[in-house]
């Protein structure tokens, strides 16, 4: 596969990728909570399935009272006041990049100097979270890694502006990443020229070429003749990179969103929510038996004095009217139903989207544990968030070995531990560390390491600590011993 490959199909390769990302922008409001809008009119329907409700509101979702024997539209109110939005994707996202990300990783590299600033320069941190973010909603996220005036800059990439191009003898291969959006056209002589595509594509020898169809809108042309050595940066490998999410589409190099599958059970929550806040205002309002004459009616089924409330204020002229006057029916009777079905739809979306009430923070057992303990109760969620790091890993070491490269024109080594976001006690750290080191998974200076030392000064820690422990046993041994004043000689 080269340039002319890609070029002569480019329009081909921009059409399908629309195909691919169609429902991405229903992903994206999902992950905001917005399901309730983005599904109002299925929402609707399904409110109006009950007769009574029909009356309320209409097939545009504008809202009415009952005035007088009469259904009058409510000025300026429609069923988007009262549409209950789901609050459980937004939570979830938060929760697994949370325990997955939330706590900065430890990186492990020499030059901590560069590393300080370049991690505080480009936001690091901030970056990797929204590629999970990312991951997380649309399935994939990608960023790039640029040479900018000989500093390393590294961009954050959406799925709807990326298309990923096969390679041509293995499909499960990438050939080459397309980077493609649509830019506003320059004003000329007081004319406004028509949009176009700007085109930015990476190859895995680590060479981009950009092009763009700004003057010919059949054909393509080169924005620069410059090979764009500047983004080589001599790695011989994609600046490109592909973070991909937790679940795969067949015989695709794309991934699905962490919502597939679940649209249905999120607006069912919705019209559950909302006809449980709009029938309780309007139609569920239940009706009043009492004793007097002046507000009732007798129903000719039941035989008994009843009133219609409708939302209206009853003034009783005589006390022993208020004190004779029942619901027909408890205004909160139609709740347990409603509600008891809530609780099976969000437990089976729990179980998909891996979280748990603990983890989500709505079980009162998240209050009372911690550490260990509150991460065996979270196990599944800590599962999902053990998948994201493993696809972070690779693209997160390419990060810092490309950006370093760049500025410094060295390769680095460097290895990457990521954190579960769950502080442990002071208590907890240092025994789970010892239990590493007894068992040889750790090393003493890792751990040093890990607190702020140098390599050079964790070994100069330890010589000392082995200093000690060879006085303290002659002390033991030999009953008197002269003390160094300076262990460290």
């Amino acid at each position: 596969m080269n340039i002319n490959d890609i070029l002569n199909n480019l329009e081909t390769y921009i059409s399908n990728h629309q195909k691919v990302i169609k429902v991405v922008g229903r992903f994206r409001k999902i992950a905001e909570n917005e399901v309730g809008q983005l599904y109002k009119k299925k929402i609707i329907r399904s409110l109006r399935l009950n007769d009574e409700l029909s009356n309320y509101i209409d097939t545009d979702g504008t809202l009415f009272s009952k005035q007088d024997d009469k259904y009058v539209p409510l000025e300026g109110l429609t069923i988007d006041d009262v549409i209950v939005e789901e609050t459980l994707p937004r939570a979830a996202l938060d929760t697994l990049i949370t325990y997955s990300v939330g706590d900065k990783p430890f990186i492990d590299f020499d030059d901590k100097e560069w590393l300080e600033d370049f991690e505080e320069r480009e936001d690091i941190h901030s970056k990797v979270t929204e590629l999970v973010d990312e991951m997380l909603i649309t399935g994939d996220s990608f960023y790039k890694t640029e040479n900018i005036n000989g500093k390393a800059q590294i961009t954050v990439m959406y799925k709807e502006e990326v298309i990923i191009v096969p390679d041509t003898f293995n499909v499960t291969r990438v050939g080459a990443y397309i980077y493609f959006t649509v830019l506003s056209g320059k004003v000329e002589n007081g004319v406004q020229k028509p949009d176009y595509n700007y085109v930015e594509i990476y190859f895995p020898d680590g060479k981009v070429y950009i092009y763009s169809n700004q003057d010919d809108k059949n054909k393509y042309e080169r924005v620069s003749e410059k090979k764009n050595e500047d983004v080589n940066v001599g790695l011989g490998e994609f600046t490109f990179h592909h973070v991909k999410g937790l679940k795969r589409v067949k015989g695709s190099l794309y991934r699905h969103s962490i919502f597939k599958g679940l649209d249905t059970s999120f607006v069912e929550l919705v019209i559950r929510k909302t006809s449980n806040a709009f029938l309780f205002n309007k139609v569920n309002n239940p009706a009043l038996i009492m004793g007097g004459n002046s507000y009732s009616s007798i129903n000719t089924e039941t035989g008994e004095k009843e009133v219609k409330t409708s939302g209206k204020a009853i003034e009783f002229n005589d006390p022993t009217e208020a004190a004779a006057t029942r619901y027909l029916e408890p205004p909160t009777g139609h709740t347990a139903s409603i509600y008891s079905h809530i609780d099976y739809i969000l437990d089976d979306a729990y179980k998909q989207l891996g979280v748990n009430e603990i983890s989500l923070g709505i079980s009162q057992e998240g209050s009372i544990v911690s550490g260990e303990s509150f991460k065996k109760a979270i196990i599944p969620t800590l599962n999902k968030c053990r998948d994201i790091v493993t696809r972070l890993k690779k693209p997160l070491t390419k990060l810092y070995k490309q950006a370093y490269k760049i500025e410094k024109k060295k390769d680095a080594s460097l290895t990457i531990k990521f954190k579960d976001g769950i502080s442990l006690s002071e208590k907890e750290n240092i025994e789970n560390k010892a239990n590493l080191v007894n068992i040889k998974l750790l090393s003493r200076v890792s751990i040093l390491i890990e607190m702020g030392y140098t390599e050079a000064e964790a070994w100069e820690e330890l010589r000392r600590i082995a200093k000690e422990q060879k006085i303290i046993m002659e002390v033991f041994e030999e009953g008197e011993v002269n003390i160094p004043g300076d262990l460290s000689a």
